[in-house]
């Protein structure tokens, strides 16, 4: 018999039309602000670092990854610049520079670590 898919969690990927215009941020510059808060390895697949990002955060992964993506910023409270004109900057495969801050709040992950050691998770 075939061996079957993976046990690892199913994302699912679909194109999400971009609301408001060219001041939104894009989904791969959400993930990078994710992959920057949260200390994970830059230069990975989109899904390989949201999957790590729901790992790091504790959350299961369910729904797309415009989804999962939205869930972790909301959970982290990481904030997500966009630069001026950036609509098309990539198209070229260039990289944009990356432009994004974080809110003066505690450091969620580290405060999660902690509980999940006081929990005796860890």
């Amino acid at each position: 018999a075939a061996a079957g898919p993976s046990a690892g969690p199913v994302l699912t990927v679909e194109a999400v039309p971009q609301r408001g215009g060219a001041s939104a941020p894009t989904l791969a510059r959400s993930v990078a602000a994710l992959v920057a808060e949260l200390g994970i390895e830059d230069g990975l697949p989109l899904v390989e670092s949201v999957h790590r990002a729901n790992t790091v955060v504790g959350l299961h992964g369910a729904g797309t990854l415009s989804e999962q993506v939205q869930a972790l910023i909301a959970t982290t409270g990481v904030l997500v610049g966009t630069a001026a004109g950036e609509a098309g900057a990539s198209a070229a495969g260039a990289r944009a520079p990356q432009s994004f801050a974080t809110q003066t709040k505690p450091n969620y992950l580290a405060l999660l670590n902690e509980q999940k050691r006081r929990d005796g998770l860890l």
